[in-house]
């Protein structure tokens, strides 16, 4: 990106190569955006010499100021010895996500081009198809190798009474979880809430399912978008979460407890969340959008992965 801005003569729409997501003009027809001219910083780039450079320690403050990876206050304990007399085996988790995205604006998307008007039917029915059909697909393929899964719901599908008795068929009848992923993909993320929207936000989340399950609340977590606060893990905590499946630093799971937690009621140990670890390698956004793995190239990533 910086040598396309540096060799740029004049300020135009850097929409070439990997510079090109979508244009704001293609969207926001009657908003007009203007940024500064980033060329002269782009040429300070470019002409830096790195061997001038001296790397300066940051002070104290500096470094105390990064916020924690698993949140603030959070302390991570290992798990000694993952799968007890099994712990020489693989283990697989398989994640369902079944999301909801809001049909007034824009989501994630095979043919960007073409979100520019209300309604847009491409991207949007490739997205709900997966809840449509690939959800019917996907849970007979495991099924027919006896493999439970966890589905990680968007609370606002509740209302959705078609999608709702498959999901309470397979917890029903195939022993699948029903786990919690926020209200929705398209609201306002958990990083960019206030710690009061963000509580609330879980609590209804949670509430919300409990009720469409027979009040059996989600023990795990899923955050849309891998947005965070530096609160969600104290909040999914302090909420009766049990398993958080965002962190993705790891092959192995671990534990979370509050800082300065001590047992409660006479227990030996303060409260904890596990966490799974999430894959970033097998994760179909990255490999699929981002990537354009064919579907064979992709099933090869996951069975290699395996």
């Amino acid at each position: 990106v910086v040598e396309a801005l540096a060799s740029m003569k004049e300020p135009s729409p850097m929409d070439f190569g990997d510079c090109y997501k979508v244009r704001t003009a293609d969207v926001f027809k009657h908003i007009r955006l203007k940024f500064p001219d980033l060329r002269p910083i782009a040429n300070s780039f470019c002409s830096l010499n790195t061997s001038d450079v001296t790397t300066m320690p940051r002070a104290d403050s500096e470094v105390s100021a990064v916020p924690s990876l698993y949140g603030k206050g959070m302390k991570r304990v290992e798990v000694e010895k993952w799968g007890g007399s099994r712990a020489d085996c693989v283990w697989v988790v398989p994640i369902i996500n079944v999301e909801h995205f809001d049909s007034r604006v824009f989501g994630p998307s095979v043919q960007p081009h073409l979100n520019k008007y209300h309604p847009e039917i491409a991207n949007r029915g490739w997205r709900d198809y997966g809840n449509k059909r690939g959800l019917d697909r996907i849970s007979k393929m495991f099924k027919s190798h006896g493999i439970r899964c966890t589905a990680v719901v968007s609370s606002d599908l509740v209302y959705d009474n078609e999608l709702m008795s498959k999901l309470r068929d397979l917890k029903n009848d195939e022993e699948w979880e029903i786990g919690a992923h926020g209200l929705n993909n398209s609201s306002k993320r958990h990083g960019f809430q206030t710690y009061s929207e963000e509580t609330q936000a879980v609590e209804d989340c949670i509430q919300l399912l409990g009720g469409a399950f027979d009040n059996d609340k989600p023990k795990t977590w899923l955050s849309p978008g891998f947005s965070v606060s530096t609160s969600t893990s104290d909040i999914l905590l302090d909420a009766g979460i049990e398993n958080i499946l965002d962190f993705v630093d790891d092959d192995v799971p671990f534990r979370l407890i509050k800082d300065n937690g001590d047992g409660k009621n006479g227990e030996d140990f303060p409260p904890s969340v596990l966490c799974l670890p999430y894959s970033m390698e097998t994760n179909d956004f990255s490999l699929v959008l981002t990537r354009h793995l064919s579907p064979k190239d992709y099933a090869s990533a996951l069975e290699s992965h395996i």
